[in-house]
């Protein structure tokens, strides 16, 4: 098994069909509210599995940032870096972002259940 360890220093995080595949279970909250961007500031553990690079840790921060305008940051501690929750947790910031959108609330950044989906 070949291991990477990669730095991020706030490279925009654009989910594709790729990322649904390798991450996550769907990615309609992403597209639906597409005009959210994420960036990535981080130190991240990528294992290549089937010949495919998989980020299985990541300790860091994710930027999300609308109309260029940061709506703040989530935190990512070393004792919770497991990448399957770290998505789990995008996804369910996503869905809130979704619900505001369908409501016409402004954006805002809610982690909470994100952090608890973390272990925080």
């Amino acid at each position: 098994m070949t291991i990477y360890n990669i730095l991020f220093q706030g490279e925009i995080w654009d989910i594709e069909q790729e990322d649904y595949q390798n991450y996550f279970d769907n990615i309609k909250y992403f597209r639906y509210c597409s005009e959210i961007e994420i960036y990535q500031f981080g130190t991240a553990i990528v294992e290549v599995i089937k010949e495919e690079p998989i980020i299985t840790q990541f300790i860091g921060k994710f930027e999300f940032v609308y109309n260029n305008h940061s709506l703040g940051f989530w935190f990512i501690p070393e004792y919770c870096s497991n990448f399957e929750f770290t998505c789990l947790g995008l996804k369910s910031i996503f869905r809130s972002f979704s619900i505001q959108k369908d409501l016409h609330q402004e954006f805002k950044l809610d982690t909470d259940l994100a952090d608890l989906i973390i272990g925080k």
